[in-house]
Formats: structure tokens, sequence, C-alpha cells
């Protein structure tokens, strides 16, 4: 079976993250295990590329199926990453999928994650130069309603 979260470093310096399959509870461990090790790769590229990192994170392959659990640990594994981070750009999956990673983002406290149709248009994003619409849509989620 696949890892829950893959990584990989592009050539041209882009981190790619994958989320395969589900994170439910059955999973939690090989997702901690992958988020450990995952860390420490984006710590070592932080440091080769002397730079915030762009990731592009691919959920495509994410079923959708998620635990409380899982979720949380997500949420500490994008938290930990702030100061490393330039931006996230996020891709694929249905919109219920979309939603479920949104309330990761809004648990991470981050605000340069950003979602998009296409792997296309999140790879432009990532390209720009500026820091553009960063958590515009995330806020907008949690206004109380008068």
């Amino acid at each position: 079976m696949n890892e829950p979260l893959q990584l990989n470093v592009r050539p041209d310096g882009v981190v790619v993250l994958r989320l395969c399959g589900d994170l439910s509870e059955e999973r939690l461990s090989e997702l901690t295990q992958a988020i450990e090790a995952d860390q420490g790769v984006l710590k070592e590229q932080f440091h080769l590329q002397g730079k915030g990192l762009r990731i592009l994170f691919d959920l495509s392959e994410f079923s959708g199926v998620y635990s409380a659990k899982a979720v949380a640990e997500m949420a500490r594994f994008a938290k930990g990453n702030t100061e490393m981070v330039l931006k996230t750009a996020c891709f694929g999956g249905p919109k219920t999928v979309q939603m479920a990673a949104e309330v990761v983002v809004a648990l991470s406290g981050r605000d340069n994650i950003k979602f998009f149709e296409t792997q296309e248009e999140a790879e432009a994003w990532l390209r720009e130069d500026k820091k553009k619409g960063f958590g515009t849509h995330i806020t907008s989620l949690f206004k109380k309603s008068s």
C-alpha cells in the first residue's frame, strides 16, 4: 500500500506533496511516520535552497475519507512548516476533499495556502513572485452570520 503522504522535490526546487488513499484511523500511524520523515526533508530543502519553499500539494489521489485525528496531524504538519514555506498551492479532488483540506488550513493558522481546480493553475500561482490572495477564501468560511 502507498504511504498516505508522499513527498518529492523537483529539479526546479518545488516540493510536491501527494495525499494518497484515505486518512482513516487505521492509517494514522503511517501518516504520522510519513509526516515526521517529510518534516525532515522540508527542513533540509529550506536550508539548501536558502529561501521559503514553494509547495505543490496534490489531492487528486485522496479518497476524502479521514479521521479527526488525521486532520489534527495534518494541521500540526502545516503549522510546523509555517516559517519554511513561502506558499502552498493545492489542487485536485472533489469539493468535499477541498473542504476537508480547508479545515486543516484553518486549524494550522497558515495564510499562504490557496486551492485551485487544476495543476496548471496551481503551478502558475507558485511561479508568481508576489504573495497574492492568501487566505481570503478561508476567512470567509468562518464569518458569523448576522
